[in-house]
């Protein structure tokens, strides 16, 4: 079995000539010429653009996790120095201004 076969032409004029109303015929010849179809595409091009496509998403994957473990460590760093600020209820005054001098 070999691949798809391209059709007959159309014989436009044989089927005006057979036709009750020929305008009719015009009028389909009109819209199936004005079809446009997709160009076909090889399942090799096809591969070659989902490779690229994956490049691209692990590459912008890669920058996203180091991003990410960027802004774990800084947010880690934000937490550790609010964890040593914390006051409690049993936290004096004297222990505030000692801890934060800039509010003394």
């Amino acid at each position: 079995t070999g691949g798809a076969k391209e059709a007959a032409p159309i014989d436009w004029p044989a089927y005006k000539a057979k036709a009750i109303a020929p305008e009719v015929v015009e009028y389909y010849e009109a819209a199936y010429n004005a079809l446009q179809f997709p160009a076909t595409v090889s399942f090799a091009d096809l591969a070659v653009e989902a490779e690229d496509s994956y490049k691209v998403a692990a590459s912008e994957a890669r920058d996203m996790i180091a991003n990410a473990k960027t802004n774990i460590a800084r947010l880690e760093k934000e937490l550790a120095a609010m964890e040593a600020q914390r006051v409690t209820k049993d936290t004096s005054m004297q222990e505030v201004l000692e801890a934060n001098p800039d509010i003394a």
